[in-house]
C-alpha cells in the first residue's frame, strides 16, 4: 500500500504542466555596449575587439538607430577602400531589426528564425534600447529544449 505524505504535491505530466511564460525581457543580456553613428569605424574596430563579439548595436540618444558588425566594416569600408575613420553612421546597417522587451519568447524565436539573425536587439516601446538577445543567450535561459532547438533552426 502507498502511502501519501500530508500536503505532497505532484508536478502535473503532459500537457497539464505548466510553463512559465517568459518574454525576451527574461533572457535577454542587459549590460550591452553601443556605438553611436558619429564614432569612427576604427574606435568600434577596437570596441568590438576588446569585447570579443561582433556586432554592437548603434544608438543615438539612447534610441536604436542601426547595428555594425564586423562584416560591415569589411564590406562597406575596407572592400570599398573608405578610411577607417569614416563615421559608424556612413557603414552601419540602418534597417536594423528589434524586438520588444514584452515580445514573448515564442514571438523572439519565430522573429530571429525568419530574419535569420543570431541575435536581436531588445527596445522598449519608446525604441530605446534595453538589451540584446543572442542565440546563447536563448540557449542558457529557462524556454523549453524544443524551443530552444527551433531557435537554432533556419539561422544562419
Amino acid at each position: 500500500m502507498k502511502t501519501k505524505r500530508p500536503n505532497q504535491e505532484h508536478a502535473p505530466r503532459g500537457k497539464a504542466r505548466e510553463q512559465k511564460k517568459l518574454f525576451a525581457r527574461d533572457v535577454m543580456s542587459t549590460n550591452v555596449t553601443s556605438a553611436e553613428p558619429s564614432e569612427s569605424v576604427r574606435d568600434v574596430a577596437k570596441k568590438l575587439s576588446q569585447l570579443d563579439v561582433g556586432a554592437l548595436p548603434v544608438c543615438e540618444g539612447g534610441r536604436l538607430v542601426g547595428m555594425i558588425t564586423d562584416r560591415d566594416i569589411v564590406v562597406r569600408v575596407l572592400a570599398e577602400d573608405q578610411s577607417v575613420a569614416a563615421a559608424v553612421g556612413d557603414a552601419m546597417t540602418s534597417d536594423v531589426v528589434s524586438v520588444y522587451e514584452d515580445d514573448d519568447i515564442q514571438t523572439l524565436v519565430k522573429f530571429m528564425q525568419d530574419h535569420e539573425v543570431r541575435r536581436v536587439p531588445v527596445v522598449n516601446r519608446n525604441q530605446e534600447l534595453v538589451g540584446i538577445v543572442s542565440l546563447a543567450d536563448l540557449a542558457n535561459s529557462d524556454a523549453s529544449a524544443s524551443l530552444k532547438a527551433k531557435g537554432l533552426q533556419g539561422v544562419s
